[in-house]
């Protein structure tokens, strides 16, 4: 091969760029960057962003760094998770982003598959696929699957988010050209991200399980599943909006998001009070006591919708009282 050619083919960008971000997560962190460095696949870029830890992720991926060039580390003072991801799709080389967390494990021909699958389907922005729940000290507990067609994505998505994150690739130029995450989103910001996304074309899954997603003590969605439910369904609320040609209620509405900030939303009294209601509805499902800042907020809700009589012909309501009469009951007890 002609020696400018050669160096041509160095400075060529990645087609992928597989992107996480590190805070704090040096339990783990070797064996998730090893599961990337022994993919199939091998044409890619490695972006990790220390998002300001205090413990050795910084030392870990520096040796991996040195022994592989595929690993590009980004030191920064501790901003979050959504400062950190969109910093590292600002400066990711790839057109596909394959995301994956300092804890979990793809399996090796993970980045080959989805690869693959992307470059058979050309209108797929986003693509996830069934994940294998470990535990701690990487014993399986069970296998999740997800809906994998985009009709059934579609459908679904405003159950929930039916993308399981860390094991999702999707087209950069697509997800920054929607604002990529939104750190008023935080901690559903990923569920926030599909549904724009959605709003621009199609999302799917593939039906085999491409990453192990390790359950722990420190996991986020284990300690903020209060937040997690609220803005939900925030997200849901906003994206029917923009579904109706309405303004996005949450474009000026700064993080961390509260039920007292809903009513800083510029939206109608009656759309105020169905978000109130789908709010109230969801947290009170909370299987685990809440805080008391937390039950402040339910408590906020509850005595809002009682002085709205018309609002007990709904079954769904009437349940979800009942349900919140139990919770302050706890609440009272273990206080």
């Amino acid at each position: 091969m002609d020696s400018n050619l050669k160096d041509q083919s160095k400075v060529l960008p990645p087609l992928v760029t597989v992107l996480m971000s590190v805070y704090n997560g040096e339990d783990f962190l070797a064996e998730a960057i090893e599961s990337i460095l022994g993919q199939t696949f091998k044409e890619f870029e490695f972006l990790i962003v220390n998002d300001g830890s205090k413990d050795k992720s910084s030392e870990i991926v520096g040796k991996y760094a040195q022994t592989d060039r595929r690993i590009r580390l980004i030191e920064q003072e501790n901003k979050g998770l959504v400062a950190s991801l969109n910093r590292g799709l600002e400066e990711a080389r790839g057109t596909l982003i394959a995301r994956i967390d300092a804890d979990d494990i793809a399996y090796p021909e993970r980045l080959e598959k989805q690869v693959a699958h992307m470059s058979k389907n050309p209108e797929l922005i986003a693509s996830g696929s069934a994940i294998t729940l470990i535990d701690a000290q990487g014993q399986i507990i069970r296998q999740i699957e997800y809906p994998v067609t985009t009709d059934e994505v579609r459908k679904q998505m405003i159950e929930g988010s039916k993308l399981a994150h860390p094991a999702v690739i999707m087209r950069r130029a697509v997800v920054l050209e929607v604002g990529a995450y939104r750190e008023v989103c935080r901690p559903a910001d990923d569920y926030d991200l599909w549904l724009r996304l959605l709003e621009v074309g199609e999302i799917d899954n593939l039906g085999e399980p491409l990453l192990y997603y390790r359950q722990h003590d420190d996991k986020m969605s284990n300690t903020e599943s209060f937040s997690m439910r609220l803005v939900t369904e925030c997200a849901k609320f906003a994206f029917q909006m923009r579904k109706n040609g309405k303004a996005d209620p949450l474009d000026n509405i700064e993080f961390p998001l509260s039920i007292d900030k809903l009513k800083e939303f510029d939206i109608t009294d009656d759309q105020l009070r169905e978000l109130y209601v789908a709010t109230f509805i969801k947290l009170v499902k909370q299987k685990r006591v809440f805080t008391i800042t937390e039950m402040n907020s339910v408590k906020y809700l509850a005595k809002w919708m009682l002085r709205q009589p018309s609002l007990f012909f709904r079954f769904k309501i009437l349940k979800a009282l009942f349900r919140y009469t139990r919770k302050r009951l706890a609440f009272t007890q273990v206080s």
